[in-house]
């Protein structure tokens, strides 16, 4: 999340949710915590004060330096890039999978 924010500063929670692919709630708790540790700023928006608007501090820029992006960042990257139809095969492909996991751990349990 840091790396997005440094990345976008201003980027509203709604579209860093969906960058990371995170539910709204989800986001927030992250951000909540990241602005307790002073990683993260959040501004309302003057123009509509329902906007909530993400800016990284400067120990979070230190923060970001020091830990390698590693590659979940470079991963997140690449979704990026990806067409809606490719991220459709993936997600149907991982849907799938999790599926099987669950079916072989609910056998294993019995």
């Amino acid at each position: 999340m840091l790396q997005i924010v440094s990345e976008s500063p201003g980027i509203s929670m709604g579209e860093l949710s969906e960058r990371m692919y995170l539910h709204i709630s989800t986001s927030t708790g992250v951000i909540d915590r990241l602005e307790k540790k002073n990683l993260l700023l959040r501004k309302r928006s003057h123009a509509d004060r329902r906007v909530i608007r993400l800016f990284i501090t400067s120990k979070g820029r230190q923060t970001i330096r020091r830990i390698p992006m590693g590659m979940l960042g470079l991963l997140t990257r690449e979704i990026e890039e990806l067409r809606d139809s490719d991220i459709h095969v993936i997600w149907t492909g991982l849907n799938r999978l999790l599926k099987l996991l669950q079916l072989k751990k609910s056998h294993t349990d019995g």
